[in-house]
């Protein structure tokens, strides 16, 4: 995000120092509220900023159409496979869900089926951005 600025912190000792990166993106903690779609949806910010998303229910895979991005600045949630089934993040047509670089619009990300996957969202007002995430993930093509 423009003006974003990092911060270090140095936590070595006197023979040899590291630094630990403060990220300016806010994460959600994986002990945070859950909030579960068994279904396909298409929630509103304060449905799912701050929170742990999950598809506890689900029998299928799960389409999260986003909210408009300019209602999400700022905001962070975590989008995390707990049953057995794909989740989908669905972007306005004019907006994107970027991963490794690619932030084409208007296509998806899906979050492979399998228990555990994750994906760490940040929001920037213009799309959304993978920022962290754990097992497979794939951009449409």
């Amino acid at each position: 995000a423009a003006g974003a600025s990092s911060i270090y912190i140095n936590v070595g000792s006197t023979t040899a120092s590291a630094f630990v990166l403060l990220s300016p993106v806010p994460y959600v903690l994986p002990t945070a509220a859950v909030k579960a779609y068994a279904n396909n949806a298409s929630p509103a910010a304060a449905d799912i900023n701050g929170l742990n998303v999950t598809n506890t229910g689900a029998g299928g895979a799960v389409t999260l159409t986003l909210p408009a991005a300019a209602t999400m600045l700022g905001m962070s949630f975590r989008v995390q496979v707990t049953v057995a089934q794909n989740i989908v993040l669905n972007p306005a047509a004019t907006e994107y869900v970027a991963l490794g670089g690619s932030d084409v619009v208007n296509k998806d990300l899906t979050i492979a089926g399998v228990i555990g996957n994750y994906a760490d969202i940040y929001c920037d007002g213009a799309g959304y951005n993978v920022v962290s995430y754990s097992g497979v993930l794939t951009k449409e093509a």
